[in-house]
């Protein structure tokens, strides 16, 4: 959630934007600071096994047209770095 709230943070910080791009990133910040769990798993998060993880990409791939991704492996900062780029060499308690 910490991650979605640093987002909207950053959507509401002026830059000199257009009247009409700031409101749009208004709504944007309101829409991240108040979304919900249970809303993050069902339209943002991508998990699971290979296969659903390919099945989920290609189905957004199929519904918003994109080409590239950019994913955040520790969204909310709360796992050890070396365990996000190594997750077999940590001990299972880390």
């Amino acid at each position: 959630m910490g991650f979605f709230r640093s987002i909207s943070s950053a959507l509401r910080k002026f830059d000199g934007a257009t009247a009409q791009t700031a409101e749009a990133r208004a709504a944007r910040a309101n829409r991240l600071a108040e979304i919900s769990y249970d809303e993050i798993l069902s339209e943002y998060a991508v998990f699971g096994t290979p296969e659903a993880v390919v099945d989920r990409l290609q189905q957004l791939r199929e519904q918003m047209g994109f080409s590239t991704l950019s994913t955040s492996m520790n969204p909310g900062g709360r796992i050890r770095n070396e365990r996000v780029l190594n997750p077999c060499a940590c001990s299972p308690s880390a």
